[in-house]
């Protein structure tokens, strides 16, 4: 007779595991997708220097003139006085640029001409005048001209004559007469006539006569200096005859 046990206990262990109830694992989080840990809380939004951007921190300015000694303001103890002020004559840098009183050129339509001349155009047996200043001792003024030597004899009456006028007493301007250009046009540097510079006040002239046998066409210059003595609001009056 066969022993029971021996075919009923594997009978049994196969019902255990078909009524055994199936376990049910929960899946693994996944830390792989970064959503959770993304690092956006730490992205340095609250620190990104926004609130030290020395908006605050406007420098010195003690004068209020609204511009900082770290900007450029070379006086901070004078509101006036700024980078971009307008440059009155009171022998301050109002303007911070390192000239005095260089503002008073806008009073003056023929500045700036200290190197490169004004040119007038042509006065042929006629005269000008015109008024201007000179900003300061040392001031340059440079004017030029055409000539025309109508005469059909060269060098007969012909002449230039030119004076400064109305110059302030205690100040030395000079005046220089010179001829840039000969008949041809070409150039032809040649100083013709100074005037007294140890004269103050009063009024100062040169003049000068054709050259005979030669056409004195030509384009001339004429030069003030403001020697010494002479303020950025003191005037003259400049005046050109010539004839042939």
């Amino acid at each position: 007779m066969r022993d029971p046990a021996r075919w009923l206990t594997p009978i049994l262990l196969l019902a255990l595991v078909l009524v055994s109830p199936t376990c049910v694992y929960p899946e693994p989080l996944d830390d792989d997708d970064g959503d959770d840990d993304t690092g956006d809380d730490d992205t340095g939004d609250d620190d990104t220097g926004d609130d030290d951007t020395g908006d605050d921190d406007t420098g010195t300015d003690e004068d209020g003139d609204g511009v900082s000694v770290e900007d450029g303001d070379c006086n901070d103890q004078d509101a006036e006085i700024y980078p971009g002020a307008w440059d009155d004559c009171d022998e301050k840098d109002d303007d911070c640029n390192g000239i005095v009183n260089d503002g008073t050129v806008g009073w003056d339509s023929y500045e700036p001409d200290d190197e490169t001349p004004t040119d007038l155009g042509e006065i042929s047996e006629d005269s000008m005048m015109l008024f201007t200043w000179a900003q300061s001792p040392g001031d340059i003024d440079r004017f030029q001209f055409f000539v025309d030597d109508n005469n059909d004899i060269v060098g007969d009456g012909f002449f230039i004559y030119a004076q400064v006028d109305t110059i302030p007493a205690g100040v030395d301007l000079s005046l220089t007469l010179n001829r840039l250009t000969d008949s041809d046009d070409e150039p032809w540097f040649m100083e013709l006539d100074v005037s007294n510079e140890e004269s103050y006040g009063g009024v100062e002239f040169v003049e000068h006569q054709g050259t005979w046998g030669a056409n004195d066409d030509g384009i001339y210059e004429l030069v003030v200096t403001a020697a010494q003595g002479y303020d950025c609001d003191d005037a003259y009056e400049l005046y050109i005859e010539t004839g042939s």
